[in-house]
């Protein structure tokens, strides 16, 4: 497989798995916000200020911060920080997937997002092993947990971001 193919798998992958949160997010939330919010107590505050707009705006930002990896790690190819900043960056979307099976398992629900989670898991986990084999000679822990680090936060920063917007259209 080539680089740029490989590399660019992280935002066509992600955007493929968030359009199904953004499309279905407002109708499921509409029909299930109590439901959730029994199960799920401190999602409230989340789901109080959800709005299809700012969620989308999230979706934008983080999507923006992968298209940016991507073209880094892509365009300065011997500098392998954004390389292994982009792996850990697509293991945190990886887990990300695992995250909304698992919200799904503990509602016991369909979700939106559930579909595209469980389809984007194994090829996210492909990638990541072909990714691990295609640079391993290039590869740094400490890199690697970093760019984990910012997908987490980012994840924090987008929540965040959807939360403003919702509050500021209310």
């Amino acid at each position: 497989m080539q680089t740029s193919i490989l590399i660019l798998s992280l935002p066509i992958v992600f955007i493929f798995h968030d359009m199904e949160e953004i499309v279905g997010m407002k109708s499921f939330l509409r029909e299930n916000k109590q439901f959730i919010i029994s199960k799920i107590p401190r999602a409230k505050k989340i789901i109080e200020n959800c709005t299809t707009e700012g969620f989308a705006l999230a979706v934008y930002e983080e999507l923006v911060l992968f298209i940016a990896l991507s073209i880094a790690a892509l365009a300065v190819e011997s500098c392998d920080i954004f390389l292994n900043l982009w792996l850990g960056v697509y293991i945190g979307v990886a887990v990300h997937f695992l995250v909304h099976i698992g919200q799904a398992v503990v509602i016991r629900k369909y979700i939106p997002a559930l579909i595209t989670s469980i389809i984007c898991l194994p090829v996210s986990c492909y990638f990541i092993a072909l990714s691990v084999e295609m640079f391993s000679k290039r590869l740094s822990v400490v890199w690697i947990v970093s760019g984990g680090i910012l997908a987490a936060v980012n994840v924090f920063v987008a929540h965040k971001l959807s939360e403003w917007w919702g509050k500021k259209k209310k």
